[in-house]
This record gives structure tokens, sequence and C-alpha cells, in this order.
């Protein structure tokens, strides 16, 4: 376990603020629920956890709790026999910024003292501005941060010996000899490039591949993304755009973003805008299917954001929609994408398959292989091209149409595989860039995992599609919408769009002039 400095002021406030509820805030991914949980089950023999944002996206008990008696049965039917006297029962309330009518209880569970609380939130910014009446006297809110340079230099294996030296010799103005001077500032470049957060610091310890760190830091970053459009409802949009914009405009000499000029950028849609864009999919999607006399749709369910914006258009098209979820070979195929599929399919009432393919392609993998040396690409592109061929087995069966999942931002420069996911009878969001799809997610309240998500083929483990593109979606659409990016990133963006040309331009016949 990492060494926190915090965990010892959660310690003390719950040892010695036995008339107040403390209330953690921090943002995502900095290790407060870990470290609650930890402190929690040391000092109490019976410790609850509630994490508030599964019940939100779930059962929802948490939901119409207007009383403490509402609360306590709740409580109950969750904690079973794990509840006992204030003194040796902690209740953890966390993500509690997702029922902020919860933070007005929380007043009255103090006072009535049943059991110790103790609760934490990453957004109490917006729960406390959607509380009708903010528990002051009742409740303590401490800030929490990722780990600081000492707390970093401690789980690199730096000794406090050393690091209780160097703060002495700080305080008197003494300089480090030249040694360990070079040490600590090679430890510190270390630092500003892993950062604080305790996944990236664990899995930097687990092999020292900066890879395996970036995959870590870009899902926090989207996350954080997420997070901070939250803080607006009516402006969530504008509030990425300008979240996206940040890192680039740090290199500009004027560092003013005028919000104004963000809202007015071309091509860029406004969260009212998908509402009329739902229907006018629908209705294009069932005048296909009328034409062709098909009975129903099958879309590869892949966990990501194309194939959930996919399965909820052709649902409310059609309600004999399959979504099949194909894996092949790769652990996230198994794990993370299947279990995101099943979210998809039933929060829109979906039905879902599985074809698993991962012997098939062995197989072929193996027969090719007898013929060819097969390159890395040829063999991670065996995957796409089975899963059409597994789509369009089912729709000759059915009678179905197989539904593209491919967006705008992807065919631009050539991110798919011909005859592979590439391959369709229709596709519905075809003319959509990654932004597009997200915000458009976004207003149908998709599954947030779906959102928070790093987008990936799923080729190979550990891949993602920014990293292999060497662009991420905010460059490429940006660039896109004909804004001014990175020269670098413009001409990579370029270069790939050019090379893929012949995937764009469907099959080339020989024509007489």
């Amino acid at each position: 376990m990492l060494y926190r400095k915090f965990a010892k002021r959660i310690e003390n406030f719950l040892l010695d603020e036995p008339n107040k509820i403390l209330l953690v805030n921090g943002a995502r991914q900095i290790g407060k629920s870990y470290l609650i949980r930890y402190i929690g089950k040391k000092l109490f023999k019976n410790y609850v956890e509630i994490n508030l944002k599964e019940d939100k996206e779930s059962i929802r008990i948490f939901e119409k709790v207007k009383s403490t008696n509402d609360f306590y049965l709740q409580l109950g039917a969750v904690a079973g026999n794990k509840l006992d006297a204030k003194d040796n029962t902690l209740v953890f309330l966390d993500e509690i910024q997702s029922y902020p009518h919860l933070m007005t209880m929380l007043k009255f569970l103090n006072q009535e003292g049943r059991y110790t609380y103790i609760a934490s939130g990453s957004q109490l910014g917006v729960a406390l501005s959607q509380t009708a009446s903010v528990p002051i006297g009742s409740v303590a809110v401490e800030e929490m941060y990722p780990l600081d340079f000492e707390e970093f230099l401690l789980a690199m294996g730096c000794g406090q010996d050393s690091i209780d030296g160097m703060r002495e010799k700080f305080i008197s103005g003494e300089s480090l000899n030249e040694s360990m001077h070079n040490y600590m500032m090679q430890q510190f470049k270390l630092y500003l490039l892993v950062g604080g957060l305790p996944e990236a610091i664990n899995k930097f310890l687990e092999n020292r591949n900066m890879i395996h760190v970036r995959k870590v830091q870009s899902d926090i970053h989207t996350l954080y993304k997420i997070d901070a459009s939250q803080y607006d409802s009516e402006r969530k949009l504008v509030i990425r755009k300008i979240y996206d914009m940040v890192p680039s405009n740090m290199e500009n000499k004027k560092k003013r973003i005028i919000v104004k000029h963000i809202e007015e950028t071309k091509g860029h849609k406004q969260f009212s805008d998908y509402a009329e864009e739902f229907e006018n999919r629908v209705r294009f999607i069932r005048e296909i299917l009328s034409k062709s006399g098909a009975e129903g749709i099958v879309f590869g369910n892949s966990g990501g954001k194309d194939s959930a914006l996919v399965g909820i258009l052709c649902k409310a098209a059609c309600d004999n929609t399959v979504g099949v979820i194909l894996p092949c070979s790769t652990i996230r195929n198994y794990d993370e994408d299947r279990r995101d599929a099943l979210a998809v399919s039933e929060k829109y009432g979906i039905e879902s398959r599985t074809v698993d393919l991962t012997e098939a392609r062995n197989t072929i993998a193996c027969s090719i292989g007898e013929a060819v040396k097969l390159t890395a690409d040829a063999l991670s592109n065996i995957a796409p091209r089975l899963r059409m061929t597994a789509l369009y087995a089912i729709a000759a069966s059915e009678n179905r149409l197989v539904a593209g999942t491919g967006n705008r931002s992807e065919a631009y420069v050539g991110y798919f595989t011909k005859w592979g996911d590439g391959a369709h009878d229709f596709n519905p969001i075809a003319d959509l860039t990654v932004t597009e799809i997200y915000e458009f997610l976004e207003a149908l309240k998709a599954p947030e995992m779906i959102l928070r998500k790093a987008p990936s083929a799923a080729l190979f483990d550990g891949q993602t599609d920014e990293q292999e593109m060497g662009v991420t979606y905010a460059q490429l659409d940006a660039h896109i919408r004909g804004e001014q990016i990175e020269e670098e990133k413009k001409n990579r963006i370029e270069q790939m769009h050019a090379a893929s040309e012949h995937k764009r331009c469907g099959i080339v016949k020989y024509e007489k002039e």
C-alpha cells in the first residue's frame, strides 16, 4: 500500500470528532475510497460501504429516500448484520454527489447518532450547489489530493531518514551534495512524468514501463473531462471543448479562451440538437429496412461508444435488433468489453448473443502461417474480418441487415479494417465524429462506463486507438472541423488520410473512357 499522509487525518477525525461527519472531497482516482476503506476496516469492527454512483446506475434503492427512517430501512437491506453501535460501526457513503438530497440528510443522521458516518465525493461542488440545506456544523469537508513529491519518493523506495535530512537542510538553507542533488532531480523529473495518481504509480512500480503508465493517465484524463462538464449541464459541451483545448493553448502567447468563439465553431452541435438528430436517424434506418424487406438488424456490440450508439438507434427503429458480442483472443474482449456490451444491451433492451471467435482465429492464422509469415498487422486484422463473417452469417440466416459502427473520424484516417469492421449494409453514424458520438451518447444518458472508456479496437491487449494513431481524437476532430492544430499532428493526420484512400473508394473498377 502506498503511504498517504491523509490517512492520519482520516484516522484522527474518526477517533477525535464523534459529533461530526467527515466529507472527503477530491478528484477521481486519487485513492479516496481505498484509503477510507483501509482506515475504516482498521478502526471499526463493523464496516459498511455503499457506492451511491453504482446504486444510481443500477438498483437505485437510495434514490427515493426522504427521511432517516427510509435511509435506515435501505441501509439494513444492504448491510445485513454489520450494523451495531455507533462506536463499532462505520458507514461509508462513497460518491455521495450522486444523490444531493443525501447531503442534507447527513445533518439528521449525525444528530440521531446511530452509527459513525464518513462520506466522499469527486464533485462535491456540484452536489452542494444542488443541496437545499447545506449541513453546516454537522459536516467537516476535507480536501484530498494526489500523492505529493514526498509520498512519491517513499513509493520509489527512498527512506524517511533521507527525506527528513533533506527537509532539515532546506530549513537551514544548506545545499545537498552533488550526487544527492542529481538523484533528487532525477526523481523529480520522474514524478513529473508519472504524476501522483496511485494507479499510475503502482503501474510504474510493476515494470517501470511508461507506455502502461500513459494508458492509465489517458483513461483518467477521459474521466476528468466527464467530471469537468458536470458543473454546468447547459454548457457541458462547451466545457469539454475548453478542457480539450487546454494543453494546446498552453503553448499560445494569448492564454485566454473566448467561450463565444467555441460556441460559434462551425459544425459543433449543441446539446439541444440531438432529439431531432435521433429521430432523423431512426427514420433513416426504418426506410432502409422497408426497402430491403429485411425483418431485423444485427450489429457487432463491442462495448464501445460507436457500437453503443448504433445499438440504441437500431433498437429504436426496429425491435428485432440483435447485438452480437464477438470476443477474439484478447483479455479485454472477454472482460471489460463483454461487461460493457452487456450493460448497453440490458439498459436499452437489446437482445444479446455471443460468438467466440478465438478458436477460429487461431485455426486460420495457423493455416495461413503455413503459406506466409504473417505480419503483426495482418494477424490483428483477421479478427475484424472474422467478425464481419459472423455478422453476415447471422444476417443471412435470419433475414437481417448488418449495421455498421464506423465513425467519420476513423474513416478520415482509414483507421478501420477493409472488409472487416468497414463492411456493412448501412451505417447510421458514418457522418459523426468521435466528439459528436460522445456528445450524442451523453444526451441519451448512456452508461457512464461507456462514456469514460478509452477508445480501443482491442485487437491486442494494451492497445488504444489514440496511441496507435499517434494523435488524439480531439486533435483529429478539430482538424476535420477546419480548426488549427499542431503542425506535426496535422501532417500525421494528412499522411494517414492519403495512405488510406483505397479504403474509402470502395471497389475500384476499370472504366472505359
